[in-house]
């Protein structure tokens, strides 16, 4: 950039910079009248000869620097995309209050269109078509499929569409291409889906008059409609069985699926979609499992039951301007013309503003009419407190006098865990003539217990719960299929094609959910495999189906044990695999879970699962005591949360600022203080039991001063001590090779047999460290393993 010299001129940051118009600064020659016409006519042709000659720039006046203001550079706000222009933004505003407000963003067109977007297209591979002389894709695969099956992948670096299959809901069915004798059970099943709209009020049916008039005065507010149709499961499938055939379907017989529609509204066409208020949240996985403990604890059946047409018995929409849709392009209402609009009174299936709105309709009914509280921790959790103070219903648990809560409630979606006692029944009764609910369970009397969120729940005869997911590994997992057979000695090279690539991106979501809701056994492989994107292998699908075989042959059911509320204990059970080479980040895993004090004791304690956790640490650490530290002060974080949840679900009225920390321990004091350390509370009968396989932690957090081989070690161990005194906890050391969670640090030579017996037995016990290190040398307790 050429800037024009100035004396002692200088370019400071901050200087306001003008464009100025290069015909400006060119000082336009003087002509006299007086000359001849011949010298002005040579004159101006070199003015012009000197102009084309001279290189095109931009001439820039320097002004004087007020302030300390900034330049901003305004990036990407035009160009072009292959199909299409970008959008145009205007220069973006300073901040307020040195402009106004910026103007709002615009309205979003009439037609939006939704892709899916890839960075790379490794996977795609090209042959030289010399007919065309232009580079072609290669099919990943030689199965066909229709048009009407296709979707579009956009590629950004090659810039490119790319067609594939679009993939399917289980049970999924397309209307038009079904048997004659199929088509008239789901005219049934839609028959009754709009008598239900209609009879609860969420639709009305526009006369064709009305129904001209609003289409031409609101034609942006009108939507689309559809059928979804499937094939749902029965009460006694909690998922879609794989060996499902439509064919032996019995009309009125005792069938594994039954045909299920649902009006759905095409819910992204909304002219308001950018502005609806859309949290739904559903509740932890912990949340649930606590929710059995607490129902265990006290004695109480539990229920689940799910509401029917769940959204279309959600309040009277507030919209000021109503939407209205077209009948579904397939097959209209009967008895309707096709032009006639459905105007819509609630948020019914398919806008993006239904789940918000069921739920919120649902809290307050709830809350405002029959007084239940919404938890601070998880808000798909509800409470019910004991407002009158029985004392009969006064609980003392570990130093601690308060009034126990009288029922439960666990809100996902449209279905509900509920628990309690009396008053919460005759609550629960009264919300059943309020809304209308499908299937209600009682945990206790379903012998095949009951499906809940693809796990199948039981509740036994002493209050105690199982829960697993078998039902969900054997009809939803599945296995990876390779085209073509690789040397086991290639396998670590070969790269996977497109179609295997989707599988097993497929087959680690599917994965994934199965070990978080209920195989704690391999969650160490679901964390590991997942990192192999981008190029995954065939040495990857091969260990992914291996996985997957082992879930499939071992049927596992964790359990919750009826404790007794005053005898509960939180144990943590936490892990790290180091790797000394430093080039990747270590991979640490923990266990939440409920024990008594018979655990701390020496004796074999009962355990109730509630939690596991398998995934990389954020950053690298230089050594063991580091990388353990980093693992075992994440750990107590989340086991201070549900110390903390289990706290507000228990205690009536109860608020997180009433903090359950002693005076001693916010002064730094760590607890009141005893002679002998041995018969200190914390050290005999602790809230929460930490135990770890690493010598050097638990000799460095154990002492009242932090020790560390480095700095870093002891602000961590600094940190888990404080945790630890959150948490009214002891540290506890056990045997490498007895640790159940060293099976979630790692894969290959992982420790699985410490794991797997806790996990058929339901049970645990550890010894005083002291025994254990003079009954066996050091090197015993790390003594490798193979898989076999």
């Amino acid at each position: 950039m050429d800037v024009a010299e100035e004396p002692n001129a200088t370019l400071e940051s901050g200087s306001n910079l003008q464009t100025v118009p290069e015909n400006e600064m060119i000082e336009d020659t003087e002509m006299d009248a007086n000359e001849p016409e011949e010298v002005k006519m040579k004159q101006q042709l070199d003015q012009q000869k000197s102009r084309a000659q001279e290189p095109q720039r931009q001439l820039l006046r320097l002004h004087k620097p007020q302030g300390d203001s900034t330049i901003q550079v305004d990036e990407a706000t035009g160009g072009t995309w292959p199909f299409g222009p970008a959008r145009t933004t205007p220069s973006r505003p300073m901040p307020y209050p040195f402009v106004e407000a910026p103007q709002p963003l615009p309205r979003p067109p009439g037609s939006t269109y939704f892709f899916e977007a890839l960075d790379r297209d490794e996977a795609v591979r090209w042959w030289k078509n010399k007919v065309y002389d232009r580079w072609e894709p290669i099919a990943t695969s030689k199965q066909t499929f229709a048009c009407k099956e296709a979707c579009a992948i956009f590629v950004t670096s090659s810039k490119r569409f790319f067609i594939t299959k679009k993939k399917e809901s289980p049970g999924e069915v397309v209307f038009k291409d079904l048997p004659e004798r199929y088509k008239k059970l789901f005219r049934k099943s839609r028959d009754k889906e709009i008598e239900s709209l209609l009879k609860s009020g969420a639709i009305k049916i526009l006369s064709l008059k009305d129904s001209r008039e609003f289409l031409q005065k609101f034609p942006e507010y009108v939507l689309t409609s559809r059928y979804v149709d499937r094939w749902k499961p029965t009460g006694s499938f909690s998922v879609l069985p794989e060996n499902w055939d439509p064919n032996h379907y019995v009309d009125g017989g005792d069938n594994m699926a039954e045909p299920k529609s649902r009006w759905c509204v095409v819910g992204w066409k909304d002219p308001h979609v950018h502005e609806i208020e859309r949290a739904a949240p559903t509740p932890l996985t912990s949340s649930l499992y606590l929710f059995f403990q607490l129902s265990a604890c006290r004695r109480w059946q539990g229920h689940a039951r799910d509401a029917k047409t769940a959204f279309l018995q959600a309040r009277p929409t507030t919209r000021q301007q109503k939407l209205a849709c077209k009948m579904p392009a397939d097959e209209c209402f009967p008895q309707y013309h096709p032009d006639q609009l459905i105007l819509l009174l609630t948020e019914v299936y398919g806008l993006v503003s239904g789940p918000a709105w069921w739920r919120r309709s649902l809290l307050e009914i709830l809350v405002k009419e029959l007084g239940y509280r919404v938890n601070p921790y998880d808000r798909c959790i509800l409470t019910l407190d004991d407002v009158e103070g029985d004392p009969e219903n006064t609980m003392v648990a570990y130093g601690e006098t308060y009034q126990k809560t009288k029922g439960i409630i666990v809100i996902e979606v449209d279905d509900i865990l509920e628990a309690g006692e009396a008053d919460h029944r005759k609550k629960m009764e009264w919300l059943e003539s309020k809304l209308r609910f499908g299937k209600i369970v009682n945990l206790m009397e379903a012998k095949e217990g009951t499906g809940y969120a693809g796990r199948r729940v039981r509740q036994l005869a002493d209050f105690s719960f199982t829960y697993s997911m078998d039902d969900y590994v054997r009809d939803r997992l599945k296995f990876i299929k390779l085209e073509k057979k690789v040397l086991k000695k290639d396998a670590a090279t070969q790269k996977l094609t497109a179609d295997e690539e989707q599988q097993l991106r497929g087959a680690l979501a599917s994965l994934n959910w199965t070990v978080r809701e209920g195989r704690p056994d391999a969650s160490a492989a679901a964390s590991i495999y997942a990192a192999s994107f981008p190029g995954p292998t065939v040495a990857n699908a091969l260990a992914v189906n291996n996985v997957i075989g082992n879930l499939k042959e071992h049927k596992v059911s964790l359990k919750i044990h009826a404790l007794q509320e005053e005898e509960v204990r939180h144990l943590l059970i936490a892990d790290s695999s180091f790797d000394p080479s430093g080039k990747t980040k270590p991979q640490h895993g923990f266990i939440q879970a409920m024990t008594t004090p018979s655990l701390n004791a020496g004796a074999k304690a009962p355990v109730s699962w509630i939690s596991w956790t398998s995934k990389r640490l954020r950053r690298k650490a230089g050594n063991t005591l580091l990388c353990e530290s980093i693992a075992m002060s994440s750990a107590l974080g989340a086991m201070e949360k549900q110390v903390a949840l289990w706290r507000s679900i228990t205690r009536s009225h109860f608020k997180p600022s009433s903090s359950m920390v002693s005076h001693e321990v916010d002064l730094g004091l760590r607890g009141p203080g005893t002679v002998i350390a041995s018969e200190a509370e914390s050290y005999r009968d602790p809230l929460t039991v930490a135990l770890t396989d690493a010598k050097s932690l638990f000799d460095g957090a154990n002492p009242e001063q932090a020790q560390g081989e480095d700095a870093r070690s002891s602000l961590e161990i600094a940190v888990i001590q404080e945790s630890l005194a959150q948490c009214r906890g002891r540290l506890r050391w056990i045997p490498h090779n007895r640790n159940p969670s060293d099976a979630l640090t790692k894969v290959e030579n992982a420790h699985c047999e410490p794991l797997l017996h806790m996990m058929s037995s339901n049970h645990l016990q550890i010894e005083e460290e002291a025994e254990i290190i003079a009954r066996e040398k050091q090197g015993e307790h790390r003594r490798k393993t193979k898989n076999v």
